[in-house]
């Protein structure tokens, strides 16, 4: 193979595949490395998924890692494999901007707990990927302007995001990779900068589930550091990778599948459903009642939360501080009015409008109703059957707010879900299928969806040999 198949192939082996290459010497981390560098500085039409690029520190790491396997030393379970991470996740002396004006000069003085993870397990940080200003999406994403993208074009082996609403998940499916939001609580926020805490969780990209059973073991921990992290059964998640699903069940709720939706989608979706089928799973579909109302709920209690965690960007502890004031009054409104976009300053207004007295009791008190309704029908469902089964998007050319849709409950009732790839359309869009499961059941997830995976290889396999 010339020069250019090489690198492609490299880049399509997944991380155990890649740490037994450096193992038997064929390949070093620090070439690993020089190739996924190489591989962000050829920019194409969609442009750069990365805001900062960490090259010396990443050849840095490398070099030390390979060192390390010269030594006999331990070594880490991700040793040598490069990866990034969106920038609104916190990295020691390295530019952390969250997208936001605001932030444009921060420079962090601590790790956020889940690089403190994947530096233990010695992985590479090439650099920070793009994000929208504080994670609230403007118009509709370019899919291949992210973290998933950084996996899809070999950019990086792996990324890890943050996931509100389904921004992981929604991205690897438009990328056609795979993506997780792991259970609230289960992956450690501390060093996240905050959109809407309770919806808030940090999950991985990767280009197979395989790879995704080996970050999820290096990043979920408790964290003494983080309120809201929670101690998760001990699993290995790499023996949840058997292609054997026979007698699981499934659930289908009719209200996902009622919606508006390409039919090219739904085609795909309900495919992979009878592909599991066809492996032994039983496949019902069920209703949640509630589902209708999830977006108006996320929108009143993600907004109620991020107008309080943005009152801490007020010119003067850190951040954007304008240069002309001749007061603290006008300090605050100048900083804020001149830093914050026009999507930040709407979810500030509307949040504290639904906060407000009077307001209150309309709109943030029936939210979290519906919220607590939603967790009791989906935990009433996941009691019965071992996931239930979604689009992730339901239209290609899409509306950012209504395609929150399909994969908002997960963040709602702070449940797992994993996006799947299932096929591309007509123009060679990729198209995936969302899978969500009970608290912690990450590695019943992780089974169905490697199922499917080998499923599609084993078939795409056959038919090229024919």
């Amino acid at each position: 193979m010339e020069g250019g198949e090489i690198v492609k192939d490299l880049l399509r082996k997944d991380i155990m595949q890649l740490r037994e290459l450096m193992k038997n010497g064929e390949i070093s981390s620090e070439e690993l490395t020089e190739v996924c560098l190489e591989q962000i500085e050829e920019k194409g039409p969609e442009g750069n998924p990365y805001i900062t690029v960490t090259k010396e520190l990443a050849l840095h790491k490398a070099r030390e890692v390979d060192e390390k396997r010269r030594k006999g030393e331990t070594l880490g379970v991700l040793a040598g494999i490069p990866m990034a991470v969106k920038d609104d996740i916190s990295t020691k002396g390295v530019l952390t901007t969250a997208g936001a004006k605001m932030l444009e000069q921060y420079t962090p003085p601590f790790d956020a707990t889940v690089i403190e993870h994947l530096y233990k397990e010695d992985s590479v940080l090439l650099g920070k990927l793009n994000v929208d200003e504080f994670g609230l999406p403007k118009d509709p994403m370019n899919p291949l302007d992210g973290s998933a993208s950084a996996v899809a074009k070999g950019k990086a082996i792996f990324t890890i995001g943050s996931d509100t609403s389904g921004e992981i998940r929604k991205a690897a499916c438009l990328s056609g990779v795979v993506g997780m939001k792991p259970t609230y609580g289960a992956v450690s926020r501390y060093g996240l900068i905050a959109y809407a805490s309770s919806f808030d969780q940090i999950g991985p990209i990767t280009k197979n589930v395989s790879d995704m059973a080996v970050v999820l073991q290096a990043i979920i921990k408790k964290d003494e550091k983080d309120s809201t992290s929670v101690s998760a059964p001990k699993i290995d998640y790499k023996e949840a990778l058997i292609a054997d699903v026979k007698g699981m069940k499934i659930a289908l709720p009719k209200e996902y599948f009622d919606q508006e939706m390409d039919p090219k989608v739904k085609e795909a979706v309900l495919q992979a459903a009878s592909d599991l089928q066809e492996l032994g799973v039983v496949v019902e579909e069920v209703s949640i009642p509630s589902l209708p109302f999830a977006l108006s709920a996320y929108t009143v209690l993600s907004s109620a939360e991020f107008s309080s965690n943005a009152a801490r960007y007020d010119g003067i502890g850190y951040g954007y501080r304008t240069n002309e004031y001749e007061n603290v009054e006008e300090l605050y409104k100048k900083s804020r009015s001149e830093a914050f976009g026009a999507e930040v300053k709407k979810r500030i207004m509307f949040g504290n409008f639904v906060l407000s007295s009077g307001q209150y009791e309309s709109y943030y008190k029936k939210a979290q109703q519906v919220r607590t309704l939603m967790k009791e029908e989906c935990n009433k469902i996941l009691a019965t059957y071992d996931a239930i089964l979604s689009p992730v998007i339901g239209i290609q050319n899409f509306d950012m707010d209504q395609e929150k849709f399909y994969t908002v409950a997960a963040n709602l009732t702070g449940l797992p879900a994993i996006s799947v790839p299932c096929g591309k359309d007509e123009k060679g869009l990729p198209m995936g299928f969302q899978l969500m499961g009970a608290a912690f059941a990450e590695d019943t997830l992780l089974k169905i969806a490697y199922t499917h995976e080998q499923q599609i290889q084993n078939r795409e396999k056959i038919g090229g040999e024919q």
